[in-house]
């Protein structure tokens, strides 16, 4: 009777072992993962980039127009006598200054040319073509034919402040085992273009150099002289 009770009590504590191993289960679980929270790299938005076909500035200069055609005529050599009264109808300057012909311009009228700067300038005497006039400010009539001019080794510059009503300019011009180059500017300072005048290879020579307004559009205009070689003069213009 005791052997049958101490063996139910083995088979007792047995069954309680079993359901304790069957409920504490394996150490070895699955790890879980939430839904959504892979470890994927985050994928970034393309970047606009500024391509050659948006808006970009062109970098290329601007043309240059070029001086119009026939605007400049050259009649040379030159070896006649240039009456400024006769060609300035509306103004004048000469550019003397050399024994005793002072500077001069024309007598009551509106200046239309601002400074004229001579870089490397001069004084000669021994033009192949005289000027005259009788209607100058400091010296009302020139009746000896005047053969004096200024010369320049690097440029003439000069700017015409006012050309309303102006159709004709005119430049009594010389130069000396060089070429003369002619350059124009518009009223904004831009380059209209250039172009060689004349040549003179060994003596002086002269040319009057004709601009016609009617190819130019603005009031205002600016001209350079440069020689390619010795030197480069000017004795007048004149405005009509």
């Amino acid at each position: 009777m005791k052997n049958l009770r101490l063996l139910s009590l083995i088979m007792a504590i047995l069954m309680v072992a079993a359901v304790a191993f069957s409920c504490t289960g394996s150490n070895d679980s699955k790890s879980t993962t939430t839904p959504g929270s892979s470890n994927t790299a985050a994928t970034t938005a393309p970047q606009s980039s500024s391509s050659s076909s948006s808006e970009e500035g062109n970098t290329e200069e601007p043309s240059t127009p070029g001086i119009p055609e026939g605007m400049i005529t050259v009649n040379q050599p030159f070896t006649d006598n240039f009456d400024l009264t006769t060609e300035g109808t509306i103004y004048w300057e000469y550019f003397g200054e050399y024994w005793g012909a002072i500077d001069d311009q024309k007598k009551d009228a509106t200046d239309r040319i601002g400074e004229v700067d001579f870089q490397g300038g001069s004084f000669h005497y021994d033009n192949k073509a005289t000027v005259t006039w009788n209607d100058g400010t400091l010296t009302a009539t020139m009746e000896e034919p005047l053969r004096s001019g200024r010369n320049a080794s690097t440029s003439i510059d000069l700017t015409f402040t006012d050309l309303t009503d102006c159709s004709t300019i005119k430049f009594f011009v010389g130069a000396y085992q060089a070429t003369i180059v002619i350059e124009l500017y518009d009223e904004d300072e831009n380059v209209i273009g250039s172009m060689d005048l004349f040549t003179c290879e060994s003596d002086a020579q002269i040319g009057i150099v004709t601009l016609d307004l009617s190819k130019y559009e603005g009031t205002k205009l600016g001209v350079r002289f440069t020689p390619d070689g010795s030197n480069v003069s000017m004795t007048a213009i004149t405005i009509s």
